[in-house]
């Protein structure tokens, strides 16, 4: 049948399967704030497929490391915020955006309408 898979032993067109695979964004952005606030920023990019997700995971606690040391100069004290703040909303529009590319790339190869 064209434009139609099996999936699971049933055969399902195009838009079933793309609903049944494509990630959802809320997910992602929630697996974002759950790994920044465990020190694992990037994990919802890495969710969405965006390898680069990992680039803000091995960054993230040197920086804060340095920030800890920054405290005793006082500065600490100020970056050490900007740096979590900074890395949450980056972190955030990346997750969303790596799964909005995903679900594109799964439609336009499944011949589905993305949503």
């Amino acid at each position: 049948m064209p434009g139609c898979s099996s999936l699971g032993g049933a055969w399902v067109d195009a838009q079933t399967q793309y609903m049944l695979t494509r990630k959802n964004p809320g997910t992602a952005v929630l697996i974002e704030v759950v790994g920044i606030l465990f020190s694992f920023p990037g994990l919802g990019s890495v969710y969405g497929g965006n390898m680069l997700g990992l680039l803000l995971t091995f960054t993230y606690l040197p920086l804060q490391v340095l920030n800890f040391f920054l405290v005793f100069l006082f500065i600490g004290m100020v970056t050490m915020p900007l740096t979590f703040v900074a890395y949450l909303v980056i972190g955030i529009v990346m997750a969303n955006s790596s799964v909005a590319t995903h679900n594109q790339r799964l439609a336009l190869t499944l011949g589905a309408v993305p949503l």
